[in-house]
């Protein structure tokens, strides 16, 4: 009976030996791609001009109805910001306030043409204000225009 007990509890010493022994490896690659994000929250604004002076354009205004999101794990990125419409009678300017994480210059007239609205974009998150302000002479007359206002993250 020892001498199978013993043959037993070698034949366990064996197994368990020859188990701890054998490993198995494998290479794990992770890839992050580049991610440039630009989103709008807070839905969309209406203006409206109801009334004016007799010393100039009537205006109206609104920041505070929707914010401009960002996000980048790339460097020396901007934020550009176009409108829809090629010919606008009624001019609409927008600015980004209180800021995070780039550089905002002044308020910009709304046109077809792409421009800077935030510089200095680079590794983060950020976030912004959108101050929306449209005026309207008399000479301008009644109507209304609906611009769709499109924001690109882009290389500097």
């Amino acid at each position: 009976m020892r001498k199978f007990l013993a043959s037993v509890l070698a034949s366990f010493a064996i197994g368990a030996s020859a188990l701890g022994a054998d490993t198995a490896n494998h290479t794990v690659t992770v890839t992050v791609s580049a991610v440039n994000e630009v989103a709008i929250s807070g839905g969309n604004v209406a203006l409206a001009i109801n009334g004016g002076t007799a010393a100039g354009p009537a205006t109206a205004s609104d920041a505070t109805t929707a914010d401009l999101l960002w996000s980048t794990n790339e460097s020396d990125k901007k934020i550009t910001v176009a409108s829809s419409l090629a010919t606008i009678n009624y001019p609409l300017t927008v600015e980004a306030l209180n800021a995070t994480g780039g550089t905002v210059g002044p308020a910009l007239t709304l046109s077809d043409t792409a421009q800077d609205l935030v510089t200095g974009i680079s590794l983060n998150s950020g976030s912004a204000d959108l101050a929306y302000t449209v005026s309207a002479t008399a000479a301008g007359g009644t109507g209304s225009e609906a611009h769709t206002v499109t924001y690109t993250i882009t290389a500097e």
